[in-house]
């Protein structure tokens, strides 16, 4: 009789020993519900706490982050299925990047044990993969993604000035995106030194010095790059923000293809469906699109922090740059000319030489063209015909966007 009356609480203890076991022995894995439905919505606080458990670490990454000063940290969120589409990165703008500019590609965690041992075998012989297994790789958690990375930077690269994100099938303009990244480094050094100088800001690191070096970024000094700065517009993409608890001074800059003024979709078989109880507003803020863009590294830790008071969507770039950015921490958001988020209706070399990133490429595709833009001549692109198709391409591919599948 009394082993009777005890079953119920050997019961309970078994059920509360099984929970615990789920949720301190695996890995923390959000996971959604379908679309058209109420989606779940993880703890945010709880996921910081349970991060970066690696699976596969970024060696060479690492390397460069520990024993250089970085000026960019290039991170591609990659799915493990994309082996085709990092190889074609690799054999193209990845190549063309300047030594301290470290490129890795950031991966969830998977369940297919063959595709898992193919991506830890592509990690060991490149050393550019990183794998976080503290949550389940998909689309819907491309938001956890995104908060995992830029925390991954803060984490392991704290010397990197600028964190750029940009998926594996997106073509970029190595020179001139590095072209960009020094008129934006020049133009934050002069405001800091004339501020400074008036004495009209407080610098919050230690040393002043380091706010106008920003890195190892070699500075424009002939007429041609000075031009090029101006072409850039660099002094109008850069935003300032004032800590509330400390009051320091800091210059910013968090860029890429500006959306203003998008309705939520509430249509509930649509990709970007939101449902009113996730997101009540019928206006989405300022965001940017996730395809491609970059920040400043000092505004990193305030986005992680600003995220702990935000449910998570599963829309990562209205998430990242509009809710926890623009109408979280009232960032400004900076507009790039040439920063587009499709590709051009046509497929003309001296259109791509014009554009710093485009969007959805084939893993060929990219290959090809990064070659034949890297491969172009000096003033191959600068006749008259040239710039008025380059102009009727850009207008049509804005007015007709080409959307990949």
């Amino acid at each position: 009789m009394r082993w009777c009356r005890r079953v119920p609480l050997i019961i309970l203890l078994g059920f509360l020993v099984t929970g615990l076991v789920l949720i301190w022995g695996k890995p923390f894995w959000p996971v959604y519900s379908p679309r058209g439905t109420t989606a779940y919505q993880p703890n945010v606080t709880h996921f910081f706490a349970n991060i970066h458990h690696m699976r596969i670490e970024p060696t060479a990454a690492l390397k460069t982050c520990r024993d250089k000063r970085v000026d960019v940290l290039v991170i591609v969120p990659s799915s493990a299925a994309n082996h085709e589409a990092r190889e074609a990165v690799r054999k193209s703008w990845k190549g063309n990047m300047p030594e301290n500019w470290p490129v890795m590609f950031y991966l969830g965690a998977i369940n297919n044990p063959q595709l898992q041992n193919d991506v830890a075998e592509e990690g060991q012989q490149y050393g550019d993969i990183a794998q976080d297994s503290s949550f389940l790789d998909s689309y819907n958690n491309l938001t956890l993604k995104s908060l995992s990375l830029i925390s991954w930077a803060h984490k392991f690269c704290k010397n990197a000035n600028y964190v750029f994100k940009i998926d594996d099938d997106v073509f970029l303009n190595t020179k001139m995106f590095h072209d960009l990244i020094i008129c934006i480094t020049k133009a934050r050094n002069d405001i800091y030194k004339k501020l400074y100088q008036e004495n009209t800001i407080t610098i919050g690191e230690d040393n002043v010095q380091d706010k106008f070096d920003q890195g190892s970024v070699v500075q424009p000094s002939s007429s041609t790059e000075l031009a090029e700065c101006e072409s850039f517009k660099p002094y109008g993409l850069i935003n300032y923000y004032v800590n509330s608890k400390s009051h320091d001074y800091e210059s910013y800059i968090f860029g890429g293809y500006l959306y203003k003024g998008v309705q939520a979709d509430r249509n509930p078989s649509s990709k970007w469906y939101l449902d009113r109880s996730v997101y009540r507003y019928d206006r989405l803020p300022p965001f940017l699109s996730g395809t491609a863009y970059f920040m400043s590294s000092n505004i990193i830790p305030h986005l992680l922090h600003e995220a702990q008071h935000h449910p998570v969507i599963s829309l990562e770039d209205v998430y990242m740059s509009g809710i926890i950015g623009s109408q979280g921490l009232k960032l400004k958001l900076s507009h790039l000319n040439g920063w587009s988020r499709f590709r051009p209706r046509w497929d003309s070399v001296c259109t791509y030489n014009k554009l710093l990133t485009a969007h959805g490429l084939s893993p060929a595709e990219l290959s090809t063209m990064s070659l034949a833009v890297a491969s172009l001549e000096n003033g191959a692109c600068d006749g008259i015909l040239t710039y008025f198709l380059n102009t009727f391409n850009f207008l049509i591919s804005d007015l007709l966007p080409r959307v990949s599948k």
